[in-house]
């Protein structure tokens, strides 16, 4: 981390592949107690609620992939992706 001392650059998507990690799991797990509260509620429709969210995350997720994919078409985009 550079957070405390300096290490030649800044933050970028390569310093931040295993926090990553940690934040899918956290959301899974999250995901997995909404799945348990409305499966377990005697309200219809938990099963589709918990699908909504699960799609609705899965769809907001893949176009963040998709729109950030254009800045690896070669190497000059990624850099001037990288400065903005």
């Amino acid at each position: 981390s550079n957070l405390f001392f300096y290490v030649g650059t800044a933050i970028g998507e390569r310093l931040l592949y295993l926090p990553s990690i940690g934040y899918c799991l956290i959301l899974s797990d999250l995901l997995a107690c909404i799945h348990t509260y409305t499966t377990s509620t005697k309200r219809g429709g938990g099963q589709l609620i918990f699908a909504v969210l699960l799609f609705g995350t899965l769809a907001f997720y893949s176009i963040r992939t998709y729109t950030r994919n254009k800045a690896w078409m070669n190497n000059q985009t990624l850099f001037f992706s990288a400065l903005s």
